[in-house]
């Protein structure tokens, strides 16, 4: 048999990579939250095993057996049982499937809500990687208590802007290439703020 050899004018050459794992798995949250129902928020999560390997995914949504033309999305309403909020299946919760999350990270679009919180503790997650925040005064109680038990619990939780010293993450859907993926830089000054 002969001995065949890749030539060496033929090896190397790959292209470098404009994104790290934390990108990748926070566009792939990004990517599941266009799956929602739900007109005014998105939300997308993706777990990763703490192999880097990817598990689940979940996007927040009205329950399947529910008409969506009788679904309370419209909002405005200050009765709490004609909104959708005690209703609406949160991306997280979604995305907890029949596996093993032990040691996991949660990638997901949008700082979680208490009950969240407590399933994917509940879980095994042991790192939860958020993208945007909402701090109003009716929910600022709810993300206290999020970060204590996160604390109590040994769950780190980081805001994905901060490790990756971005702004945001913008990419096209229309048509997902890395060509229309920008990771916006975040402009710092002198003291590195």
């Amino acid at each position: 048999m002969n001995d065949y050899k890749i030539s060496d004018e033929y090896k190397g050459g790959a292209r470098e990579l404009e994104f790290n794992e934390d990108d990748y798995w926070m566009m792939i949250a990004r990517v599941a939250s266009l799956r929602s129902n739900d007109p005014s928020t998105r939300v997308g999560a993706c777990y990763v095993s703490e192999d880097g390997e990817f598990i689940s995914f979940g996007y927040n949504h009205s329950p399947y057996k529910w008409n969506i033309n009788t679904f309370p999305f419209k909002g405005g309403a200050k009765e709490l049982h004609n909104t959708k909020y005690p209703y609406i299946i949160h991306g997280e919760i979604d995305g907890l499937k029949e596996k093993d999350y032990t040691n996991s990270t949660c990638y997901v679009t949008l700082f979680p809500c208490s009950n969240c919180a407590k399933q994917m503790i509940h879980r095994g997650v042991k790192k939860v990687v958020y993208l945007d925040y909402r701090m109003s005064e009716s929910i600022k109680e709810d993300v206290e208590s999020v970060l204590i038990m996160f604390k109590e619990c040994g769950v780190e939780c980081v805001n994905y802007r901060d490790i990756r010293g971005i702004d945001g993450l913008e990419v096209n859907f229309k048509d997902v290439t890395e060509d229309n993926v920008k990771i916006l830089k975040r402009t710092r000054n002198n003291d590195g703020q």
